[in-house]
């Protein structure tokens, strides 16, 4: 805060009391939508007889973001009143977090928020006696949202845990404070910033201890205190090759803010068990891998990036498919589309997928195995071919076994040295030849029209009564 400020008071009811402050640039605009930064404030009120403002909708206490050098033109945030929690008694500091790209609630003149010059934290008189009414704010404070920016929140290091964030924003001494908006219940932790686990440079080991993580809705019922656009909340990683991540824990957004985990450095990312909700498009880089539940809201996304593997996740919604590299999904279940963009021939081994689709611009092949279900195919230029397994038993051990389909005696599958059974995994319906050799034992063959599910046969080697050992 610069020392350019203003403070008035107001008695009457109807009337607003508050306090003004130039951003630290001075006469230097900010533009918010270039730096994509939240805006944090403190505010409490000092005794009971001050908690006296009007509602709500009577902009009972507001924040004001002002493009011009004076007074006139600025946008209105309403973040409590008598009816909200900020406001309906008397309580310590708590945080009013405003991102000022956000709509807000009203605007006077011409709000810009590329070109944001000052602030101001007001309230509204209503009705008691007594003692003016009057709020006392602590510091200000800007805090990034952009990868790898000077003040976006990071844990990095060895053994860092997202409880460390309550180190980075709470501070140590007043001096290095930015405010209490991460907060902690027992084994749940509220985060009302965007974060960046690891930092360019430095290796990271991270767990997060299968915990629950929660970030805020804009303007919620009863708590408008944060006033939020969909970029606000994002998180982010930034590994080393040595480093390693373990996510097993739930993430809880309250926006569809995106998730970018797509780290190709050579870290290790586990996140097994993990649960994530809410949060916008989540892309996942060839270091991830394992299994998770995804719930993400209509029009958020998960991309897997390369050969990132998600095998045996659950995905609540749709699922991209782009770089290159995934030739191979096993037990995804996607209730929404997934879709092809790169060109290939993929195998869905057990999978449950809705839809299909494609935008690679050229020719997809799925090969459906192990019960791969899909419920729909609206292309372009998708070919899905369902798969299942036979396996011959009772073997000779070291037998040759291929197998051919007949229409074009294409060899489809086979081994030259066997175990006591053997699996190939074959298109439905399709006319197959399995030809057998062992020392000892007759050559024979059989055929077989694949069945719409795994099978197995049993089958006898005659031994060749001719075959000389010596």
């Amino acid at each position: 805060m610069s020392t350019s400020g203003q403070q008035w008071q107001e008695s009457t009811v109807g009337e607003t009391s508050g306090i003004q402050w130039e951003f630290i640039e001075g006469s230097t605009p900010i533009d918010f939508t270039s730096n994509e930064e939240i805006f944090v404030i403190g505010c409490q009120f000092n005794a009971p007889n001050r908690v006296d403002l009007d509602t709500l909708a009577n902009d009972g206490l507001t924040v004001r973001m002002y493009s011009s050098s004076g007074t006139t033109d600025y946008r209105t945030y309403r973040v409590g009143g008598q009816d909200t929690y900020a406001g309906k008694f008397r309580q310590g500091p708590f945080a009013l977090m405003i991102d000022p790209q956000a709509a807000g609630n009203a605007d006077n003149g011409t709000y810009d928020p590329g070109a944001v010059r000052r602030y101001s934290v007001q309230v509204k008189r209503a009705q008691q006696g007594g003692a003016s009414n009057w709020s006392y704010v602590s510091q200000a404070w800007r805090i990034g949202t952009q990868k790898n920016s000077s003040n976006i929140p990071k844990v990095y290091g060895a053994g860092v845990k997202l409880e460390d964030l309550f180190t980075e924003i709470n501070g140590t001494t007043y001096t290095n404070t930015k405010h209490v908006f991460v907060q902690q219940l027992s084994n749940a932790f509220f985060i009302a910033c965007a974060f960046q686990i690891g930092k360019s440079g430095e290796n990271t080991t991270f767990d997060d201890e299968g915990k629950t993580f929660i970030s805020p809705s804009s303007e919620q019922m009863g708590d408008p205190r944060y006033h939020l656009t969909n970029t606000a909340m994002r998180v982010y990683l930034e590994l080393s090759a040595s480093s390693s991540i373990v996510m097993s824990g739930t993430y809880n957004w309250g926006t569809p803010a995106p998730f970018d985990f797509d780290s190709n450095s050579g870290a290790s990312v586990n996140i097994t068990g993990a649960t994530f909700s809410g949060m916008g498009d989540m892309t996942v880089g060839s270091d991830v891998s394992g299994s998770a539940s995804f719930n993400l809201p209509a029009g958020a996304t998960v991309i897997i990036n390369d050969t990132a593997n998600l095998d045996g996740s659950t995905i609540t919604g749709d699922c991209n498919l782009i770089g290159s590299g995934v030739a191979t999904l096993t037990g995804l279940t996607v209730t929404g589309v997934l879709d092809f963009g790169y060109v290939g021939t993929f195998t869905l081994d057990g999978c449950a997928i809705n839809e299909v689709t494609n935008s690679s611009g050229g020719a997809v092949t799925i090969i459906g195995a192990s019960g791969t279900s899909i419920a729909l195919n609206t292309g372009p230029s998708i070919t899905i071919e369902n798969n299942a397994d036979v396996t011959i038993t009772g073997l000779v051990p070291g037998t040759r076994v291929k197998v051919y389909r007949v229409s074009d005696n294409a060899e489809l599958a086979g081994t030259e040295v066997s175990g006591t059974s053997f699996t190939a995994n074959l298109p439905v319906g399709a006319d197959i030849t399995f030809r057998l050799a062992s020392l000892a034992r007759r050559i024979s063959e059989f055929d077989l029209t694949v069945p719409a599910t795994d099978t197995t046969v049993p089958v006898t080697q005659q031994l060749d009564r001719v075959y000389d050992n010596n």
